[in-house]
């Protein structure tokens, strides 16, 4: 083989080594392609208030806190982002009327599937009879 054709592929394997292994050396595991994806509730009732009462799973950090979403209001999540696997995060809500009668519960699972940069969010609710919910990959509207 010709010493330039060699060169070249020397040049070649540096590039290549440098694009995908850059982040192996990093101690605390972080990579460019690692974060969160954001998850929105909203409560889209007139008058019944979402209080949270258990919160699970793969939460970036800070973790949440509980919290109350009041009615017309919303409440963002961001839930940890693997480069290769899944993160789960569960919300548990009890349903409250205005004089803080419990009249039923919902549970919201946010989920990210990743693979080596692709991420895949979903999310599933089961609620109560006293509420009905809607769902997208990254949302839920309580109403």
């Amino acid at each position: 083989m010709k010493l330039g054709m060699l060169w070249v592929l020397f040049i070649l394997l540096v590039v290549v080594a440098q694009i995908f292994c850059s982040s192996l050396g990093d101690s605390n595991g972080s990579s460019l392609i690692q974060g969160s994806i954001g998850f929105n509730i909203y409560n889209a009732t007139s008058a019944l208030r979402l209080d949270a009462y258990l919160l699970l799973g793969d939460f970036e950090s800070p973790a949440p806190f509980t919290h109350s979403i009041q009615p017309g209001g919303s409440y963002n999540f961001q839930v940890h982002r693997p480069v290769l696997g899944s993160s789960i995060a569960q919300v548990y809500y009890r349903v409250i009327t205005p004089p803080s009668r419990l009249v039923g519960e919902a549970v919201i699972q946010m989920e990210v599937k990743s693979i080596y940069g692709y991420a895949s969010p979903s999310t599933i609710v089961f609620a109560s009879d006293a509420i009905t919910a809607q769902n997208g990959n990254t949302w839920v509207t309580i109403r």
